[in-house]
């Protein structure tokens, strides 16, 4: 399988529990936890390549939604070929979906994940 370039994972989960599987398919970024900092340290170990596109971030004490506006920018500038988010760990509701929009994504549920599409620029 090869890997996906244009679409990032995004999870806020505090301990997902598929990362490396994800890691796998494509980029992924996750909230810097306990748990999710010890699947990244044996992931790091097993791939010691670089470029493994595998990045924890402080989300600090903001809620999971909160955190976005900050993954989101760096993820852009780290990832100029990524036109989609799959974010894990949240729920749709309004305020997501407007906050999103503000970035320039519009969000589609896709079955446990939701799917942040970037939006055409003008």
């Amino acid at each position: 399988m090869s890997r996906r370039t244009d679409i990032v994972a995004i999870i806020l989960d505090d301990a997902y529990p598929n990362l490396c599987q994800l890691s796998e398919q494509m980029a992924v970024w996750a909230v810097d936890t306990p748990a999710n900092r010890a699947s990244m340290y044996e992931l790091w170990s097993e791939v010691a390549t670089p470029g493994n596109d595998l990045t924890l971030f402080n989300g600090g004490n903001a809620t999971s939604s909160e955190c976005l506006p900050f993954p989101v920018a760096t993820i852009e500038m780290h990832h100029p070929d990524a036109t989609a988010l799959l974010l894990i760990g949240l729920s749709k509701t309004s305020s997501l979906e407007e906050r999103l929009w503000q970035l320039g994504y519009s969000l589609e549920v896709r079955g446990d994940a939701l799917l942040a599409v970037q939006q055409e620029r003008q």
